[in-house]
């Protein structure tokens, strides 16, 4: 009987200190599940920059094909992935793709970066590329 009594308050310890855990468990999901909605609204955001910017060249005269369909493609992709893995691997092939773009951009129409409309939208593009990377971060 002696030695029900410790037991009982071991399993009860043991009981509360479980429940804790679940409940801090849970918690983290709920935080993790938010910042995952936040971060893609902010890629989706991002994307819709990107397509801007892509469209802004093609409009005026940067006519590479195998860039624009490589940012098209990366675009996509970027766009159907759901799963963070899956996702970060999209956008990396996106920034390949799009950095390619702009490099093309600066050395066939180096004026049109920095025309007011598209140097805003290059603007908007640092702004939501700095809010996924610490989006990223949490």
């Amino acid at each position: 009987m002696t030695l029900l009594i410790p037991i009982a308050f071991l399993l009860a310890g043991a009981f509360a200190v479980m429940a804790i855990l679940a409940r801090n468990l849970a918690s983290l999901g709920r935080e993790s599940d938010a910042m995952w909605e936040q971060l893609q609204a902010t890629r989706r955001s991002r994307n819709d920059v990107m397509a801007r910017i892509a469209d802004a060249a093609r409009t005026n005269g940067v006519d590479d094909l195998f860039a624009l369909q490589a940012v098209e493609r990366a675009f996509a992709d970027a766009q159907a992935a759901e799963d963070p893995t899956r996702a970060a691997e999209a956008d990396d092939a996106l920034c390949v793709a799009h950095r390619n773009l702009l490099d093309l951009i600066e050395g066939r129409a180096p004026a049109l970066l920095e025309r007011a409309p598209f140097a805003l939208l290059l603007e908007e593009l640092g702004e939501l590329e700095d809010r996924m990377t610490t989006c990223k971060g949490l």
